[in-house]
């Protein structure tokens, strides 16, 4: 098993909201972490040919603010009870 791979990689239900997830960081073991993981990704300039940067990084960290921002609301607004017009019901 690389440094990579996890031994269970699907963690939750994909009808709830994600309780926990697999934080992976190089040099490190895989370990479990409580709560959702932060949307975001790895952006690594072309330059660099597949290979790591000045620093030895594989690239930066972008966030994903407004995937963040919206996942957020949702949490909220579900925990409200979902108030709005009425209309059709779906579960979650």
């Amino acid at each position: 098993m690389s440094g990579y791979e996890v031994p269970e990689p699907i963690l939750n239900s994909p009808f709830e909201e994600p309780r926990e997830h697999w934080h992976i960081a190089e040099g490190e073991l895989p370990r479990r972490q409580t709560g959702r993981r932060p949307a975001m990704y790895y952006y690594r300039p072309p330059i660099t040919g597949g290979e790591s940067g000045p620093n030895g990084s594989l690239g930066i960290t972008v966030e994903l603010k407004l995937v963040n921002r919206i996942r957020e609301r949702l949490k909220e607004w579900r925990g409200q009870g979902c108030p709005g017009p009425p209309g059709p019901r779906r579960s979650y």
